[in-house]
């Protein structure tokens, strides 16, 4: 009998390690796509003109912002298993399986809007006054983890790092409330108004993190997770505001 069903039992464990690879290849593929288009869409936004450039500006940000909501919520509302989410479970879960490429897809974006910024003010290379200024100073703070983020998303580095990795990849949440006061900040000061769709974005991730926290609370059982965003969000708004208010 064993021998019996070593024959099938073989044959679909070796079946299913074939798929797991084709599937991480697909994938692989998908973010050199992206990361190709996204490359060669800077490339050619960067020596366009001026005109050209603050519509890129605006629009590297807002689909960087559309990418990393993508990334963040999708996987966390599922996890809330309130009925109204499961309504729309067939939606989210395509999103959840491609978290890693609309990540990616979202980090380059921004890297993208931070050099078609500088670019479209003529500062490249930056200075320091303007590095540390009030407005800029949160931006600069994303593109660091940003960087940090895009530096480790392979498989190699998830190996590497072993829990550290998750640790380091935990400070996305930080973007929401950075992004919010950057995005308020420099849009004020170059636009002479506040963005509307950064503002609902950004707050529309502080919001979910506080209705998830305090959900878990109702339910006497928070969850590490909902724990990690809730800290994440406070600190990073804390500190957003002390760079708003006194810097």
């Amino acid at each position: 009998m064993p021998d019996v069903l070593s024959w099938f039992i073989v044959p679909t464990a070796g079946m299913m390690q074939d798929r797991m690879r084709k599937e991480m290849s697909m994938v692989g593929h998908r973010n050199q796509v992206w990361m190709l288009l996204i490359a060669v869409s800077g490339l050619l936004v960067f020596i366009a003109g001026k005109s050209q450039l603050l519509n890129a500006v605006r629009a590297s940000a807002d689909l960087g912002l559309i990418f990393l909501i993508a990334t963040l919520l999708p996987k966390n509302l599922l996890k809330l298993k309130l009925p109204v989410m499961m309504r729309f479970r067939s939606w989210l879960i395509p999103l959840v399986r491609e978290q890693r490429s609309l990540g990616i897809t979202a980090g380059l974006l921004f890297v993208l809007h931070a050099f078609l910024a500088l670019r479209r003010y003529n500062l490249i290379p930056p200075t320091p006054d303007f590095i540390f200024s009030q407005p800029i100073i949160l931006g600069l703070a994303s593109l660091l983890i940003l960087t940090a983020m895009l530096l480790t998303s392979s498989q190699q580095s998830y190996r590497l790092l072993g829990r550290r990795w998750k640790s380091l990849h935990s400070l996305v949440w930080l973007l929401a409330p950075f992004g919010l006061i950057h995005s308020t900040l420099t849009s004020t000061l170059y636009n002479g108004k506040i963005s509307l769709f950064p503002l609902l974005g950004f707050s529309a991730v502080i919001l979910f993190v506080i209705g998830e926290y305090t959900l878990s609370l109702a339910r006497k059982q928070p969850s590490e997770s909902a724990r990690r965003h809730a800290l994440l969000i406070g600190v990073g708004s804390l500190v957003a505001v002390v760079v708003w208010r006194f810097s």
